[in-house]
């Protein structure tokens, strides 16, 4: 396995780990999770690892790819599926995803814990579907040899 292909696989790993906690906490009944700080904090952590990752793995593929410049998070979803690397539809909610990782990171105070359940309830299938575009993609570039 090629340095390059560890990294995006390493990444992948991760967000898997994170991706299969999120889904645990969004099966918890919505009124016990939101009666507890501590799942919303969880999910909120694992959110912002997942989404981290999912943005280092498209940065590592815009760059490697020169797929052009890149001045968000935002940005690098665009870049991938603009390229073909994703979707059209998958990538615009993939960049809402983005962008809610900067709430979480910046502007933490502002997002509830509805919010984040809100997310568990209807986003965890994007990042689902990333994953496995991303492993298509690796699929395709490696060819049918490796």
């Amino acid at each position: 396995m090629t340095d390059k292909l560890a990294l995006v696989t390493a990444q992948l790993m991760h967000m898997r780990a994170s991706l299969d906690r999120l889904h645990r906490l969004a099966s918890i009944p919505a009124e016990e999770f939101l009666a507890s700080e501590d799942y919303s904090a969880l999910a909120n952590h694992h959110l912002q690892r997942a989404v981290q990752a999912m943005l280092d793995i498209g940065r590592h593929i815009v760059i490697r790819r020169r797929l052009g410049r890149t001045s968000s998070y935002a940005d690098i979803i665009c870049r991938l599926y603009e390229n073909g690397v994703l979707p059209t539809d998958l990538g615009e909610r993939l960049a809402e995803l983005a962008r809610l990782r900067n709430r979480l990171v910046h502007v933490y105070w502002d997002v509830t814990g509805p919010d984040v359940r809100e997310v568990l309830e209807t986003r965890l299938e994007d990042l689902e579907d990333f994953m496995r575009e991303i492993v298509r993609a690796i699929d395709r570039e490696n060819g049918p040899n490796g």
